[in-house]
């Protein structure tokens, strides 16, 4: 996750295409809040949107059988583990380039200007996921 999606998505926090370095933004700090293990305050929400994306098929087939507990078992002890100090250390490359990505888009006038709104919005959402995390 860390190598794959992390290290790709920092770097296009700094885009020149607004909805990629705010999606990529927000997308940096879901990961953070779901490598700490505070997923588990977002739990219900996040399964019910799960539900409901199945097709009345899948939705049958996981009502019906004993899925659904174990999915829940299995969501509720990942969701609750913190993995930032084992794979991302305060002290990691990674971690200190998150870290600056509040810096660099200040440094790169990236709040200024056409969506310099949207951007705000996302880095504020980033903030609050650094300090959940």
């Amino acid at each position: 996750m860390i190598n794959e999606i992390l290290v790709p998505l920092i770097e296009k926090c700094f885009s020149k295409a607004l909805h990629i370095r705010h999606g990529a933004i927000l997308g940096v700090s879901e990961i953070l809040v779901g490598l700490s293990g505070h997923s588990a305050k977002r739990k219900q929400e996040t399964l019910e949107k799960a539900f409901v994306s199945l097709s009345i098929n899948q939705r049958k087939i996981i009502k019906d059988s004993e899925n659904q507990a174990k999915f829940r078992k299995y969501y509720e002890e990942l969701s609750t583990k913190n993995y930032l100090p084992e794979f991302m250390p305060q002290e990691s490359e990674n971690m200190k380039s998150v870290r600056d990505i509040i810096q660099r888009i200040e440094k790169e006038r990236l709040y200024r200007g056409k969506g310099g709104e949207v951007v705000r919005g996302s880095v504020c959402h980033l903030i609050n996921a650094l300090s959940t995390a």
